[in-house]
């Protein structure tokens, strides 16, 4: 396999995506909740908001195999 492919397949994996999303949610999500009594506005409020934003776009990549495998038509 070349090393353009494999970059690309792995990459496009939604399930590493999702992990890698849920890691930023997580840590990002931690930063603010530490920050909530202080109101400071910070990096890390960006970052959540984009790590849950693409846990959103991910998710209907996650689900439509599993409709497929449970004899469902994923829905366009």
């Amino acid at each position: 396999m070349k090393i353009k492919q494999f970059i690309k397949v792995f990459t496009h994996n939604p399930w590493l995506n999702m992990l890698i999303f849920v890691a930023m949610l997580i840590s990002a999500g931690h930063e603010v909740w530490q920050s909530i009594q202080q109101f400071e506005l910070g990096a890390h409020h960006g970052v959540f908001l984009f790590a849950l934003l693409q846990c959103l776009k991910t998710l209907p990549d996650l689900v439509e195999p599993l409709e497929s495998f449970n004899g469902n038509e994923a829905e366009g």
